[in-house]
């Protein structure tokens, strides 16, 4: 399955028509405003940030598009830095420095994204042993229920059985 990208900035390196090439299936996103709708109906594999140069708002921008990222989504953060220092490097699952070839950033985005996959995998299948451990102690606790309600009814036809012998046999009674 090819693996969709959401890129947002501008593609001062002509990266794009790279990926696309390559087989990447890439949304472009040209602006903030556009950013919430288009990566909820996109479902992306990464989120490839580029900033924009002498942009006296790319730290807001790109702070936006990493939190709203993280919270609405479970694609990886890829960012195609354009200088050297990065001061939220962290918040990003791959930082590309300026300067790298495609071979090896194509190489480093196709691991990510790969990771990703598996680790996404490893969840979903966690989720639904998860669900099936849920359901069955569900199961196990409306038997005990179940069993509870049958020995209670089980001890109260006893103890009737005790009194109507201890009735009859009570010599009080005669």
């Amino acid at each position: 399955m090819a693996a969709k990208v959401l890129h947002f900035g501008p593609d001062v390196c002509h990266r794009l028509p790279v990926l696309s090439r390559v087989g990447y299936d890439v949304e472009i996103c040209p602006s903030l405003v556009e950013f919430p709708p288009l990566l909820q109906r996109a479902y992306p594999d990464a989120v490839l940030v580029t900033d924009r140069p002498n942009s006296e708002h790319r730290h807001s921008e790109r702070h936006q598009v990493i939190a709203f990222t993280r919270e609405h989504s479970q694609a990886r953060l890829i960012l195609f830095d354009s200088s050297y220092s990065v001061s939220d490097e962290e918040d990003f699952d791959l930082v590309i420095p300026p300067l790298i070839g495609p071979e090896e950033w194509l190489r480093q985005i196709a691991a990510v994204i790969e990771r990703s996959r598996a680790l996404n995998a490893a969840s979903a299948a966690t989720r639904k042993h998860s669900t099936l451990v849920v359901m069955d102690a569900q199961i196990t606790r409306l038997k005990s229920i179940i069993a509870r309600e049958r020995s209670a009814a089980t001890r109260a036809k006893a103890q009737r059985a005790i009194d109507q012998i201890g009735r009859r046999s009570d010599p009080s009674d005669k």
